[in-house]
């Protein structure tokens, strides 16, 4: 197991607590004071409610087709497993259990209804690729529920030859689509940089003199949640100012999620118009096809 990973999506913030001054406001503020939390937890819980009406939905969706038919028809589309289960068995030959996990990360199996959602974004990535392309980088993907890093939560990690994606049913239902779609392209990427020995220090001379990287997942995981960077330092966000490995990921996550984005950026920020040529470059020396691919897409210069 790699220290490959993604963060997760922004946590759903409560309502904001309200401080009141019962001696000055007496009875009458104290009334209102109960009724306003009465509101309060009227939308709380009606927003809990809708939450769970709208995971129902979209398992009733997803249930037109089963998640293990819909699992065995992108094995034999794509050539790679897909496993969900049991974390243990999150592994494929010629490596062996003692593969799946590593002291550092902790995963818990995922509600086949909640992999059912996730694998309609992850379908949606696998769609993007050219064919043949991702069978030649990974063997597997597989989805867990909640997965940990150093106690820190993650949305995603890269292992030695498989791509692991979390769908937690606190997601939400666009939710587990979002985080199936983007986290492997994120996690792919990591695969990507390092087909070529070369890479990565050719990817380094981009990143500011002296920038104070973290390679620890659970550093890197908690220096997410900060400000992001400028645009001119070359980095798309906090998370991916944390290291190399995942500068290169958020690139990768976000010229495939969001290109019109990333290339309204590389026309106003020249260092990352630089950067954004390199990761396309990096993919299409591994499948001329992505020359067409990042076209499509508006990426290329013009």
């Amino acid at each position: 197991m790699t220290a490959g990973d993604s963060p997760p999506p922004p946590e759903r913030a409560g309502p904001p607590g309200k401080r009141v001054d019962w001696r000055a406001r007496g009875a009458i503020a104290a009334a209102f004071l109960v009724l306003g939390i009465a509101f309060l937890a009227k939308d709380w819980w009606g927003e809990r409610a809708n939450l769970k009406a709208s995971l129902r939905e979209a398992r009733a969706a997803n249930s037109q087709e089963s998640v293990e038919a819909h699992a065995q028809r992108l094995e034999r589309t794509h050539g790679i497993r897909i496993g969900y289960g049991n974390p243990a068995d999150f592994w494929v030959p010629p490596f062996t259990p003692q593969d799946a996990t590593a002291p550092w990360i902790d995963m818990k199996p995922a509600d086949p209804a909640d992999v059912a959602i996730s694998l309609k974004g992850v379908e949606a990535a696998l769609q993007q690729y050219p064919p043949g392309f991702v069978a030649k980088l990974i063997k597997a993907i597989f989805i867990c529920g909640e997965l940990r890093m150093q106690g820190e939560r993650a949305s995603g990690s890269v292992a030695l030859a498989w791509v692991i994606i979390s769908a937690r049913p606190d997601y939400g239902p666009e939710g587990l689509r979002e985080v199936g779609f983007s986290s492997l392209h994120h996690e792919l990427s990591s695969l990507v940089l390092r087909a070529d020995a070369g890479t990565l220090a050719k990817w380094a001379k981009f990143a500011p003199a002296g920038w104070p990287f973290v390679e620890d997942p659970g550093g890197a995981l908690r220096r997410a949640e900060t400000a992001d960077p400028s645009f001119d330092t070359g980095f798309l966000s906090a998370y991916g100012a944390t290291n190399l490995e995942n500068d290169f990921n958020v690139y990768a996550e976000k010229m495939f999620g969001n290109p019109e984005e990333v290339a309204r950026l590389a026309r106003e920020h020249p260092l990352v118009r630089q950067k954004l040529e390199f990761v396309m470059a990096t993919y299409a020396a591994l499948d001329p096809a992505f020359a067409g691919v990042f076209g499509k897409m508006g990426l290329a210069s013009r």
